[in-house]
């Protein structure tokens, strides 16, 4: 099996990932490395890419070391994106195979044209490019509706409705700069949300409206989901550090203890007989002070008041609908948050997707898991291996109603 590599970028980290799809439910990871900074873009570019590169080169270098080396033949890139737009409902007709109406039938390579034609099609904003082509359904020369792949169907034509997801070009560009430096070709660039989401989509028991908030540490990506697209996208400047430097400045501690304290006991409601030790401060007249479990909760309690407040404001500008959240990033790193949220939050379906494989206990690389896991959707354009002769991406397909 080929193994390949994953890097994603995000406004305050690089990850880079090293597995292969096992089968259609998980992937084997390899090797991983993830590191943090302050911040990585400016006006959708990298700030210094002199750095990034340094630092790409240096987490290949310790791959090396313990003997993965890449192949750069199978080199993916997973974006978090600053900007994406994205456009629904467009379609594309492409005439099928045959020489009448009743030879003409709709082939493998019917259904390559069309991606390959969503791709390349011209935008309506100005100094953006296409990165990702969702589809919706499928129609044939008579109207009718297809949401799996209408292979050797009888038709003259192949209509497909997709939605397309775009990022500015400057940063298209400075991603596929940066790695011919070090001789890789990318061979797809992905958003983080769109792989998550067609990853979620090929659950049995997922949602069919949802919204997917990704956590940082300065920010909260949300998508809004339905079965086959995501229909908006909001970035709000809210996301772990506001927890950790509120809990930092109340008892004058570091940031770095701070976020031992709230990452190793978390937020734990059980009632005790005694007051529970966490840490200790030195107070404002010079005393050494205990903290407490007690103090813990609060600090959470008010930074997920204040969390579920902005999400609501978001979700209500949207959509009045009552869908379904599920969480991802680094809010569930944070021990007992997710029973927090659910006893608090009644009027939803609240879910922390993190089981997408056994391997991590934690989803900090669940965008490069799963581009992983949805290696086939590649497979045609890499011309590994085509599983039931299908050229369209594997994950695109509807789970049907």
């Amino acid at each position: 099996m080929n193994a390949i590599t994953v890097f994603e970028i995000s406004n305050e980290s690089i990850s880079m990932v090293v597995g292969y799809n096992v089968d259609a439910e998980k992937s084997a990871i390899i090797y991983d490395e993830k590191r943090y900074y302050e911040k990585l873009f400016k006006n959708d570019i990298f700030l210094n890419p002199e750095n990034v590169l340094s630092e790409i080169k240096d987490m290949i270098d310790n791959a090396a070391k313990k003997s993965v080396v890449i192949n750069k033949q199978l080199v993916f890139f997973s974006l978090v994106p600053t900007k994406i737009i994205g456009k629904e409902t467009s379609s594309i007709t492409a005439s099928s195979s045959g020489t009448d109406d009743q030879t003409a039938k709709i082939t493998n390579s019917d259904i390559l044209n069309l991606f390959n034609m969503a791709y390349n099609q011209k935008v309506s904003e100005p100094n953006y490019k296409i990165v990702e082509v969702v589809r919706t359904l499928y129609r044939d020369d008579k109207s009718h509706v297809f949401y799996r792949l209408p292979l050797n169907e009888v038709s003259k034509t192949a209509e497909m409705v997709y939605s397309y997801y775009c990022i500015p070009e400057v940063t298209f560009n400075a991603i596929n700069d940066l790695f011919k430096l070090l001789d890789i070709r990318i061979r797809k660039i992905t958003l983080k949300n769109i792989a998550i989401f067609e990853r979620i989509k090929m659950d049995s028991n997922s949602p069919k409206k949802y919204i997917l908030v990704d956590t940082f540490k300065t920010t909260t990506n949300i998508s809004f989901c339905n079965l086959n697209t995501i229909y908006d996208y909001k970035i709000i400047d809210f996301g772990l550090s506001n927890l950790i430097n509120e809990f930092s400045l109340k008892f004058g501690i570091s940031e770095e203890v701070a976020k031992n304290i709230l990452f190793t006991y978390g937020y734990d409601p059980r009632d005790y007989n005694f007051k529970v030790y966490v840490g200790e401060y030195t107070n404002k007249e010079g005393k050494v002070s205990k903290i407490y479990q007690s103090d813990v909760n609060k600090s959470i309690v008010n930074f997920i008041k204040t969390f579920t407040t902005k999400l609501l404001e978001i979700k209500t500008s949207v959509t009045s609908e009552n869908v379904n959240y599920i969480f991802v990033g680094v809010i569930s790193h944070v021990p007992g948050i997710e029973k927090f949220i659910k006893d608090k939050d009644t009027s939803n379906i609240m879910m922390f997707y993190k089981n997408i494989n056994v391997a991590f206990k934690n989803n900090a690389q669940i965008g490069p898991l799963c581009v992983i896991d949805m290696q086939s959707m590649y497979a045609e354009y890499l011309n590994l291996e085509k599983k039931n002769n299908v050229a369209e991406p594997r994950f695109l397909l509807n789970r049907g109603e």
